[in-house]
């Protein structure tokens, strides 16, 4: 998976680098799986981390290594790699015959996939789970608990955080019954940042950039972007910025942006974001005049602006929590800026959009933003992905 992170969110729980980020629950032995994943931006020795099988509300089998079956001199797993819990090792290549599997003694040089298998892993909906733990004994991660009941025969992709087990329908997406999943590969249904504010500010002979993060995954870093026009072309203007890797902390980013005397009247900056695998997206979109003041601008932090579900896929409610001005509209654009469908506000704090364009054509699968307009002038914005 691509954003997956855990916080210390009760007392039991700690901070992990290692987490649970896919569960296939097929009651088809070859295919399921449990697929763990280092989050953080440095190796971690697994080498004595567990997991605990629950079957309807209780323990089904408590502690079983990680590394029962391989592995003996130990288990390192570097930024980004996945280790999986497999029900049946002989049977499993003949669902996922691209999944290399390591079964050598240990995993020095080896680029194959770490894993191991108990015949017992039947995590197949009602009140089952899943717990991870450290070689300390303590809980680092959980799919699902002992109360929550969910669907059988289900593939579930990790979406959101931080996870102590409470909701599973919080924090994992339903991908639906009888899906083969991707094990050991990274998913785009998850947001690897979660901006909660980008706005730029004319101050004297320069623009001041700010942006703040409430949530990162595996994030390397950023880069920002200008162009006289929402359509560009955009050129870089900043080095790479560095992240804060995995944090469910909130961050403050802040870039000036030097100006030459011979600019546009109005001047549109993107924020791209870069993952510790060198994957990269646009995760912000806004601009500011030269003609105006930092009070008329008036850009708002997005949190007046949400929508539910996200990810989604058939459709999502657009809320808007912020007070109306005369010819306000609801602009959707895609990662690259250019508009998708527009809606009047005209009274309206909530929106249906069913991701379709302005031609009734579904857009594909991807990041999109929807902005409140205020004239030429962003007020406030969120971002949206919508899956297949």
């Amino acid at each position: 998976m691509k954003s997956i992170i855990f916080v210390v969110f009760m007392s039991f729980c700690v901070h992990a680098q290692v987490c649970i980020t896919e569960v296939n629950s097929t009651d088809v032995a070859y295919a399921a799986y449990a697929e763990l994943c280092n989050i953080g931006h440095s190796a971690i020795d697994v080498s004595g981390y567990t997991v605990t099988f629950g079957n309807n509300g209780s323990d089904k089998f408590v502690d079983v290594p990680l590394n029962s079956d391989y592995y003996g001199s130990g288990l390192v797993l570097s930024p980004g790699e996945f280790f999986l819990v497999l029900r049946s090792e002989n049977s499993f290549p003949e669902q996922y015959p691209s999944v290399s599997l390591n079964t050598g003694e240990d995993d020095e040089g080896n680029s194959k996939i770490e894993y191991f298998s108990h015949g017992n892993l039947y995590l197949n909906g009602g009140a089952d789970y899943l717990i991870l733990k450290n070689a300390s004994g303590q809980i680092v991660d959980r799919f699902n608990n002992p109360l929550t009941e969910w669907p059988d025969n289900h593939l579930w992709y990790r979406v959101n955080l931080p996870n102590d087990g409470s909701d599973v329908f919080s924090h994992w997406q339903d991908q639906g019954a009888d899906q083969a999943g991707t094990p050991a590969a990274v998913n785009d249904v998850s947001l690897p940042v979660e901006l909660s504010l980008f706005s730029a500010r004319i101050e004297g002979e320069h623009t001041t950039v700010v942006w703040r993060t409430e949530s990162e995954f595996q994030n390397f870093g950023f880069k920002l972007e200008r162009s006289g026009s929402q359509e560009g072309p955009f050129r870089p203007i900043s080095p790479v910025i560095p992240g804060k890797g995995t944090t469910t902390e909130t961050h403050r980013y802040m870039f000036t942006d030097r100006l030459i005397g011979d600019e546009p009247d109005t001047l549109w900056y993107r924020l791209i974001q870069f993952d510790m695998s060198g994957q990269q997206e646009i995760i912000g979109l806004t601009n500011c005049s030269l003609t105006k003041s930092s009070d008329e601008l008036n850009l708002r932090e997005n949190s007046g602006l949400c929508n539910y579900p996200n990810p989604f896929i058939l459709g999502t409610t657009i809320n808007c929590t912020l007070e109306q001005a005369e010819s306000q509209k609801f602009v959707i654009v895609n990662s690259l800026g250019v508009p998708i469908k527009t809606f009047s506000r005209d009274r309206k704090n909530s929106l249906f959009w069913n991701g379709k364009n302005e031609q009734g054509v579904d857009v594909p699968s991807g990041l999109y933003i929807c902005c409140l307009w205020d004239h030429r002038h962003i007020v406030s914005l969120t971002k949206m992905v919508k899956v297949k």
